[in-house]
């Protein structure tokens, strides 16, 4: 038919667009390389999910855990002496929660905001993740943490990945060993967070009531804007 003619001649990109379009789904892309999703949805609270293309399939032996020991560090802001000016509990103020997680290749931090302060918990949220603000007190609790998290870590998961993925990079240890965590020194967490926490490595995923316009103003107001490219990453090969 004329409309299946029309479907062939159209290039990807512009069959993409339209399947987005159709779902109501926007997308953009800074001129800094970040990137945004959103999906309009009527709702009296907004959910991101921002998401950084750092995990353990990134990291060397030596270091293995540090992306998911770095994501525990992300919110504890011990350098902040008053507690009521620290980023988190004025989220929390607001009615909005923070949570995290580390995956093989990505680290999501997620935000669930109420509509009525969701730009100003978005701009802390992206501030909090932007900037380590953590104390040697909050660094060897979590490294504690982390490694009581590695002890519960069961042996039948340690078989069940080997034998899935043998030798593959995806049997690697999302938490690390007692061994690497332990050699994890706060100078490599910063290190860590210069090298992948940056705007062309992050994409945005926005769920609620809101406007394009106002989340990119929002990701531009914060210091995930001014995160440097300063060093080249190598893609991973495709898996």
């Amino acid at each position: 038919t004329t409309e299946n003619i029309c479907l062939k001649t159209k290039t990807k990109k512009e069959r993409k667009k339209e399947h987005l379009k159709k779902y109501g789904i926007e997308t953009r892309v800074l001129s800094n390389g970040f990137k945004i999703v959103l999906k309009r949805l009527e709702s009296p609270r907004i959910y991101a999910g921002l998401i950084v293309a750092c995990g353990p399939l990134h990291e060397p032996a030596e270091k293995r855990g540090i992306s998911h020991f770095l994501e525990h560090l992300v919110g504890e802001e011990g350098k902040i002496r008053n507690a009521n000016s620290r980023l988190l509990y004025k989220i929390a103020r607001d009615g909005g929660d923070m949570d995290q997680e580390t995956g093989e290749q990505y680290t999501v931090y997620e935000l669930n905001a109420v509509s009525q302060f969701w730009y100003r918990d978005l701009k802390m949220f992206l501030n909090l993740i932007a900037e380590l603000n953590f104390s040697k007190d909050n660094f060897f609790n979590e490294q504690a943490r982390v490694t009581a998290e590695i002890a519960e870590d069961s042996a039948m998961d340690i078989v069940i990945r080997g034998r899935l993925f043998g030798n593959h990079r995806l049997s690697c240890e999302i938490y690390g060993t007692k061994d690497s965590v332990a050699l994890i020194t706060p100078q490599d967490i910063c290190g860590w967070h210069r090298k992948f926490y940056r705007s062309q490595m992050m994409m945005l995923v926005i769920v609620g009531d809101v406007e394009m316009g106002k989340v990119a103003r929002a990701v531009r107001a914060s210091k995930i804007n001014s995160l440097e490219d300063k060093e080249k990453i190598e893609p991973l090969k495709k898996i």
